[in-house]
């Protein structure tokens, strides 16, 4: 497994700007010399990222994309049912 650091790619989604995040992601590939067709998962990590899945898979055709921010938001909810210290109504 390999973490890779994506600086300014959430940024570029927040601007809606499709170019930029896709010329950051080449530079990604190239940076880090990954090889996208022995890549098998791509674990998107930031809830930014959801929004250019399309561009992301277009670069990894082999890879499954995995967007955990829904199975993220489910586990806080139930942390902070068993925590009551962080219950606004206390």
């Amino acid at each position: 497994m390999t973490s890779i650091p994506c600086s300014g790619l959430a940024e570029s989604v927040e601007e809606s700007d499709n170019y930029a995040a896709s010329m950051l992601l080449d530079n990604y590939i190239s940076t880090f010399n990954i090889r996208p067709d022995l890549v098998k998962y791509v674990i998107l990590a930031c809830t930014h990222y959801k929004y250019i899945s399309n561009l992301i898979q277009k670069r990894f055709p082999k890879a499954l994309i995995v967007e955990p921010s829904k199975y993220c938001a489910i586990k806080l909810i139930e942390y902070l049912d068993r925590h009551t210290e962080y219950n606004c109504e206390n």
